[in-house]
């Protein structure tokens, strides 16, 4: 499994758990770098697994149901 693959395995389950988080709080409390969070967080949202609400600092991450 890849880096890719295992982070945005991990961001899933924390949207899960923590719905309405923003970016900032799932990176700190994941432990990931800024340059870590772009491609897993594309391909989530490509795959419709996670969906977001609002712009920029604002915006909020929740599993897609």
């Amino acid at each position: 499994m890849s880096e890719i693959d295992s982070t945005a395995i991990a961001i899933t389950k924390y949207v899960a758990a923590h719905p309405g988080s923003t970016a900032e709080t799932i990176k700190k409390a994941l432990g990931i770098a800024r340059n870590g969070w772009n491609v897993p967080v594309a391909k989530l949202l490509a795959d419709g697994k996670v969906r977001r609400s609002g712009t920029k600092r604002t915006t909020k991450y929740f599993a897609a149901s």
